[in-house]
């Protein structure tokens, strides 16, 4: 049995997308902005996918940039970016294990990646940063880059409707990649998710931004070589919608559910401050601005902690 177990870990960390933050303890003791360090990180390793992209006479073609940028721009697996934000020491962070977390009542049949991986390795409990005064899990690169693309091939180069993109990502978040293993649905991973689809139409900037904002291109074709012609900038993909005490998740489970709130009142009654989610109600006014009717039922969620 004790084998068994061991295997199905080993297999479970090994296709495991995703990482669990904890966005409400110790919530307002201050971090330093990560912003430059973390823009530095990512362009250090835009910079090597370009040289690796141009190592051979491709002529240019779009799948050998975007398959050279994804050696270095994926998960917390096998993307060196993401690690990197995670482990740089220079780069101020909050990080729990899940014995000190708002989860710390979660059973492992609930969550399996919060109780089983989470109290053996750190990993499966992601810190948090501040980016622009934005608190959020280093994990939202992670769902950036990796189902962010995703969405950025179904959508700009394969044209489903955005619509069936977005479901398809609420599945998978309730499935394989959330709910099912974690007991946690994050409307903030979906909201990571969505924008990081905009993060990878800019490297190009082929396609016109869904909302808008055009910052594009990073990346241009110049002799037969691609070229930086801009440093990348996370900023305009990161905002508050990524960031669990505003965007609230649910839970698998009442139980679960009543779990968390428990937890959270316990922090409220420690110093008086609010961890109630949504935390800000300007924050949740600009969200609601931005993304519009059309986005925010996939992306957004101000109801408060509920289960599903």
């Amino acid at each position: 049995m004790k084998n068994f177990l061991i295997i199905l870990l080993a297999l479970y960390s090994g296709y495991s997308l995703s990482s669990e933050i904890d966005s409400f303890t110790n919530r307002y003791q201050p971090l330093e902005n990560s912003v430059e360090r973390v823009n530095f990180i990512a362009n250090e390793f835009l910079d090597k996918a370009i040289i690796n992209a141009n190592k051979k006479d491709h002529a240019c073609k779009e799948k050998k940039l975007y398959k050279a940028m994804r050696k270095y721009f994926k998960n917390h697996i096998s993307g060196e970016v993401t690690v990197s934000i995670q482990n740089d020491e220079q780069i101020d962070k909050r990080l729990f294990h899940v014995k000190e977390s708002v989860y710390r009542d979660f059973k492992w049949w609930n969550s399996f990646v919060l109780m089983v991986v989470g109290r053996l390795y750190d990993g499966a409990h992601g810190a948090v940063i501040n980016f622009n005064d934005h608190l959020i899990g280093t994990d939202k690169f992670e769902h950036m880059f990796g189902r962010g693309f995703l969405y950025f091939k179904r959508y700009y180069l394969k044209g489903k409707k955005l619509k069936k993109v977005l479901k398809y990502g609420a599945w998978q978040e309730n499935w394989t990649l959330g709910s099912k293993t974690t007991g946690i649905f994050s409307y903030a991973d979906q909201a990571a998710n969505f924008n990081g689809m905009r993060f990878w139409n800019h490297i190009l900037q082929k396609r016109k931004d869904y909302l808008g904002e055009n910052h594009g291109p990073l990346v241009k074709c110049q002799e037969n070589k691609w070229v930086k012609i801009k440093d990348l900038d996370f900023t305009p993909f990161i905002d508050d919608s990524m960031d669990e005490g505003h965007n609230c998740s649910m839970f698998s489970t009442k139980k679960l559910t009543k779990s968390v709130i428990r937890q959270i009142k316990k922090l409220e009654e420690a110093d008086g401050l609010r961890y109630t989610c949504p935390i800000r109600s300007d924050v949740v006014n600009i969200l609601n601005e931005k993304y519009g009717s059309k986005l925010a039922p996939y992306l957004l969620n101000f109801r408060g902690h509920l289960h599903r």
